[in-house]
């Protein structure tokens, strides 16, 4: 506020009575303020700097925490580009959340400031400048009806890209050997016209309502001249005082501009909100009270299931499970094998709490598995999945994935007993070889040993095997199942395979077929039986 007051000094007294001691002492006045002004700007800077990564880390280790504990079924109804998306809003709403904190106390103290002074040169031209104020207010409620849908359509569409891009990129293998470029190329160009007509459609929308607030601005300034010129003329003020008020003016308009562009952010931020919701009001795993869960700390591998069901969706969805009555005593082996599309890795990924059965229940010990902490019973349970994934880690991490640190002997004892030792000892940083994204690029028997080593490092009681050798070639294989035989004895075991050299030495074996248990046996007995598993075997060997 000082520098119009010098502009009014200047014009009044410096210039009119040629006064340049005058002048000097303005001009160190005004430099001291300069560098005052500067200082604060660093330290204010300096701090929004140091809080905005404290507020980043808090936020983004809260949203991680919630995002990890949310079960399958959510992730199951979002595209991982559209994940990332809400992640990234992240950041995006704590930048206008530290921004307005900042600019909007800095607004209304200037703007508090700029009308004080403003009063005490003209209540006329106050009056007028505050007559215009209104039409801000009618403007920021005309920008919430229109803004908020297009920057939500817009997140909308910039999340599905993403989730194509992704899509397209790790498909990249298959793109190429179909020759398929082209045809990806097109889908992803159509996404882009889709974001990219919601991207102008907004960017529109904002202009146009920039474009009304600067004209409500230039009114602003026009009615001040008009009246303030008036004023001039009747002798009310003096040119400098004129002058001082019209700087004055400026400055109050500043902080409403400032407040106008925040309130356009903020219905970006509330977008972006609304987005995060999702994952932060979704329920987690087992509810957000989880004090009455029984811990879980051993298992001796006891495994009944009675009378399970599943399926995806509401009641009115087909069953993928029905009525399935399953038992396995510590150490048995349990082979479960069926037509693709039977419920196999359904029925294991219920058993390993990744999915929740929707009828029925799977008893640990004897404990009914939902009031066991799910995540602590997964400690207790290798699970391979039929996907396997390896981390961008070395193989020593991603053996002992889930622990802090490798402990090395643990990590070679698990690579031996998945006769994956071999190969990596070979590799010239050994168990230090990063692997994953980044790293060296291994065959998928060798992914699929590395898996097997990983389920085994926590010496689990129970373990799931959901296709894990499909990869391995047959000498690779009777190597695995070698090691394999002396690690499941005392564990409990359910091997979903397709070869018959992987489940002919089960204790028992299950047939599935559409969701439902049609045989059960030992392999002589089936065959004995003659039903689908035999069926199912002859095929195999006619192969």
């Amino acid at each position: 506020m000082i520098f119009p007051v010098f502009t009014q000094i200047i014009v009044d007294r410096v210039l009119v009575e040629q006064d340049t001691t005058l002048l000097n002492v303005l001009a160190a006045t005004m430099a001291i303020v300069v560098a005052f002004l500067f200082a604060s700007l660093y330290v204010q800077r300096h701090l929004l700097s140091f809080a905005a990564v404290r507020i980043d880390a808090a936020s983004l280790d809260q949203l991680t925490r919630r995002l990890l504990s949310l079960p399958m079924s959510w992730f199951a109804r979002y595209r991982t580009g559209d994940i990332q998306r809400r992640l990234d809003g992240v950041r995006s709403i704590r930048e206008y959340l530290v921004e307005a904190a900042v600019q909007g106390i800095a607004a209304l103290s200037q703007l508090a400031a700029a009308l004080t002074v403003m009063l005490l040169y003209s209540p006329l031209l106050t009056f007028v400048f505050l007559c215009v104020v209104p039409l801000y207010a009618l403007l920021m409620h005309y920008s919430a009806s229109r803004l908020r849908p297009i920057f939500a359509s817009m997140e909308e569409s910039i999340g599905r890209y993403q989730s194509r891009q992704i899509d397209a990129i790790k498909g990249i293998e298959s793109v190429k050997s179909l020759g398929a470029e082209a045809g990806l190329r097109e889908r992803l160009l159509e996404e882009f016209h889709t974001l990219a007509r919601r991207t102008f459609r907004a960017d529109m929308t904002v202009l146009g309502y920039q474009g009304a607030v600067q004209s409500v601005t230039f009114l602003t300034s026009v009615l001040i001249l008009f009246f303030g010129a008036h004023e001039v003329m009747n002798g009310s003020m003096t040119i400098g005082a004129f002058v001082a008020f019209s700087a004055l003016a400026a400055l109050a308009q500043e902080p409403v501009r400032t407040a106008l562009g925040l309130w356009d952010e903020h219905q970006r931020s509330r977008v972006l909100l609304e987005r995060l919701s999702d994952i932060v009001d979704s329920e987690p795993e087992q509810g957000f009270d989880r004090s009455e869960l029984t811990p879980v700390h051993a298992l001796e591998g006891r495994v009944e299931i009675r009378g399970l069901g599943f399926r995806y969706g509401g009641s009115s969805a087909p069953s993928i499970l029905e009525d399935i009555h399953l038992s396995a005593e510590p150490g048995q082996k349990i082979a479960i094998v069926g037509r693709s599309g039977s419920g196999k890795t359904t029925l294991v990924k219920c058993i390993a709490g990744l999915l929740e059965a929707t009828e029925g229940q799977i008893h640990f010990d004897g404990l009914e598995s939902s009031t066991l902490d799910h995540r602590e019973l997964r400690q207790q349970i290798g699970f391979v999945l039929q996907d396997t994934h390896l981390f961008d880690d070395t193989i020593a991490r991603n053996i002992s994935f889930g622990h802090s640190e490798p402990e090395m002997d643990r990590v070679m004892w698990a690579a031996r007993a998945a006769s994956a030792a071999d190969f990596v000892e070979r590799l010239p940083l050994g168990y230090d070889t990063r692997v994953g994204e980044t790293g060296l690029r291994i065959s998928g028997g060798q992914v699929q040993r590395i898996a097997i080593a990983r389920a085994l490092y926590s010496r689990p009681s129970v373990l799931i095997f959901d296709e894990a050798t499909s990869s391995l070639d047959a000498e690779s294989e009777r190597s695995v199942h070698e090691g394999m035989d002396r690690l499941l004895a005392g564990r409990t075991a359910f091997i979903i395979a397709h070869r018959l050299s992987t489940i002919r030495g089960a204790d028992s074996i299950v047939v599935l077929d559409r969701g439902r248990i049609v045989e059960r046996g030992s392999h002589e007995e089936l065959l004995a039986r003659k039903g689908l598993y035999a069926h199912l075997t002859s095929q195999q060997l006619e192969m």
